[in-house]
């Protein structure tokens, strides 16, 4: 094809649902760039917001990855590269969310419980967010849920 336009119609992509499980940074970037492509595109989150197991490791924990490395190609993370703490890197997250305007797209607060690929080939997803079990179709499944 030689370009990185997507040649697949723009209302093909629309109709086209994609659930991603996992709020860290990977189902973020991974948010942006499909709803980017014009795909309609959810992530859930067990967590009650970003971050993933970043949200939820220890206090004290720092990055074992610079900053230079951590940040997004497109959302450079201010300041000089260094280690920086958990609490930190979850707002830099949500920071993210923000300038991209993905809070629409996030479900918090919600468990992935079981996910079935049907004969139609469509994902038949099974999820419980506040103690309400509910089950979701879409046509593709991504999972980054990390650790």
């Amino acid at each position: 094809m030689g370009s990185n336009q997507s040649s697949v119609p723009a209302m093909a992509l629309k109709r086209n649902k994609v659930i991603i499980v996992g709020g860290g940074p990977s189902g973020l970037v991974a948010l942006k760039e499909l709803r980017e492509k014009g795909f309609d595109a959810t992530v859930l989150e067990k967590a009650p917001g970003v971050g993933g197991a970043f949200r939820v490791a220890y206090d004290h924990m720092f990055l074992t990855i610079s900053t230079k490395l951590m940040g997004y190609s497109d959302f450079a993370w201010e300041g000089r590269p260094r280690y920086a703490p958990r609490a930190e890197y979850v707002e830099y997250l949500e920071r993210y969310v923000s300038f991209f305007q993905l809070e629409d797209g996030l479900s918090f607060n919600t468990d992935v419980t079981g996910a079935v690929l049907k004969g139609s080939g469509k994902w038949e997803v099974e999820a419980e967010k506040d103690g309400k079990k509910m089950v979701m179709t879409a046509d593709r499944l991504i999972i980054c849920t990390g650790s």
